[in-house]
C-alpha cells in the first residue's frame, strides 16, 4: 500500500508545525504547510498530495469547509477536518461535504496518528473480490472506479488509463447514472462505504 503524502492545512502556524513534526516523527510524508485557501491550491497543484489535514477555520477569506468543495470538485482529494469546532451546526455543514475524517482540537499526537493511519487504511483497502455494486460496469469503468478511490484527478485518471479527459468524464456521468449519484463526492461516499 502507498504511503500518504499529506498537505497540512492551518491557519495557526505553531499547530501547523507540531502536525508536521507529529507526521515526521511517524515517517509520514509532509507535502506542505498551507495557511490560507489560497496557499492551500497551489501546494495541491504543485506537490500533489494525496492526504489533506484541513482546518475549518482558515481566517479571513475562505473557509475549510470552502476549500474542500473546491478539492472535491476539481481534485478528489481525501481530507480529514482538524478543527475545534463540534457544534451542531458545524457537524451538519461538514457532513455535506463528507470528509474522510473529523478531529476535535485538542488532539494528542496518538489520536492524530490513529486516525490518519485508520483513514489512510480505509481509503485503500482492496475491493472485495465481488461487490454487488461493481456487477453490471464495464471493465473501463470499474478502472475509472479504481482511479477514483486512489482521490485521482479526471486529468491523472485519463494518463493512467490512456484515455482523453473527455472519456472519462463520460464514464463519470454513465457511472453518476448507474449509481443514481448526481457528483463525484456523492459517488466517493458511496464507494468508502464498501467493505
Amino acid at each position: 500500500m502507498e504511503t500518504p503524502l499529506i498537505l497540512i492545512v492551518e491557519d495557526d502556524p505553531l499547530i501547523a508545525e507540531d502536525i508536521a513534526d507529529i507526521c515526521r516523527q511517524q515517517q509520514l510524508a509532509v507535502a506542505g504547510i498551507a495557511h490560507r485557501a489560497g496557499q492551500a491550491l497551489s501546494l495541491v497543484e504543485a506537490a500533489r498530495p494525496n492526504l489533506i489535514l484541513l482546518d475549518i477555520h482558515l481566517g479571513e477569506g475562505a473557509t475549510g469547509i470552502d476549500l474542500a468543495r473546491h478539492l472535491q470538485a476539481r481534485h478528489a482529494i481525501p481530507y480529514i477536518f482538524i478543527t475545534s469546532y463540534a457544534d451542531q451546526a458545524t457537524l451538519q455543514e461538514v457532513q455535506e461535504v463528507a470528509p474522510a475524517g473529523y478531529i476535535v482540537k485538542p488532539f494528542t499526537p496518538e489520536q492524530l496518528i490513529s486516525t490518519l493511519q485508520i483513514t489512510w487504511s480505509r481509503l485503500h483497502r482492496p475491493p472485495a473480490p465481488s461487490v454487488p455494486l461493481l456487477e453490471g460496469l464495464s471493465s473501463r469503468e470499474q478502472e475509472i472506479l479504481g482511479c477514483l478511490r486512489k482521490g485521482m484527478s479526471n486529468a491523472a485518471t485519463a494518463k493512467a488509463l490512456f484515455i482523453s479527459p473527455n472519456t472519462v468524464k463520460f464514464h463519470l456521468k454513465n457511472l453518476y447514472a448507474k449509481f443514481d449519484v448526481n457528483s463525484r463526492s456523492e459517488l466517493m461516499a458511496m464507494l468508502l462505504g464498501q467493505p
